[in-house]
């Protein structure tokens, strides 16, 4: 039987995994602190064990061309599912109606778990039309802080290039893949259609 310590570490460690945000380290974790367990006798704990078995028992990763097709597989009509808030527009008439607008939309992502691509694209139409009013993305980035809102640059050109691929190819909408997909896999999508349109 493992020593008191070493259980008590391997505890606190394992009670703590989900704190990990980085889900290919998440995997790899859960899949070291399984199998060290199991050799040394200790107990599996995990505050989400369901979310682990299943990380368990898929690759920790897809190739670019996998992606690829399980998003073009996501954009079939047959997988549309209305948007409960595709009546929500951008105000764009001046810079306080959009970042008003824009401060609802995160708020609505919430509710949802940033799962909804229409409040996505939103975001993305928001952040465009509020660079166009104040020249370039840092003096954006200055207008939303002065508004208590916090968004990285990085953040910032991601919307904006999904806004812009929503615009260009209305069909994105129609994926049942969650926002963090895109935001792994947008420049990949985007050569794809870069691709077929030559």
């Amino acid at each position: 039987m493992a020593n008191s310590s070493l259980q008590t570490d391997f505890f606190l460690l394992s009670k703590n995994l989900s704190k990990f945000t980085a889900k290919r380290n998440k995997q790899g974790f859960f899949i070291l602190i399984k199998e060290f367990g199991e050799k040394q006798n200790l107990p599996y704990f995990f505050q989400e064990p369901l979310e682990a078995e299943a990380d368990l028992n898929r690759p920790l990763g897809r190739s670019s061309s996998e992606e690829l097709q399980r998003y073009i597989a996501s954009i079939s009509s047959e997988n549309r599912r209305q948007d409960v808030y595709e009546d929500i527009i951008v105000d764009e008439t001046t810079q306080d109606a959009c970042i008003s607008s824009f401060t609802k939309i995160l708020a609505l992502e919430e509710a949802v778990n940033h799962k909804s691509l229409y409040l996505a694209m939103l975001k993305g139409q928001a952040l465009s039309t509020l660079k166009t009013i104040l020249g370039n993305v840092k003096l954006l980035k200055d207008g939303l802080q002065k508004a208590n809102i916090k968004i990285d640059i990085s953040n910032i050109y991601l919307y904006i290039a999904f806004h812009k691929l929503c615009v260009s190819h209305s069909e994105v909408l129609n994926s049942n893949l969650p926002q963090r997909f895109f935001k792994k896999n947008l420049k990949k999508i985007q050569e794809y259609y870069e691709t077929q349109s030559k």
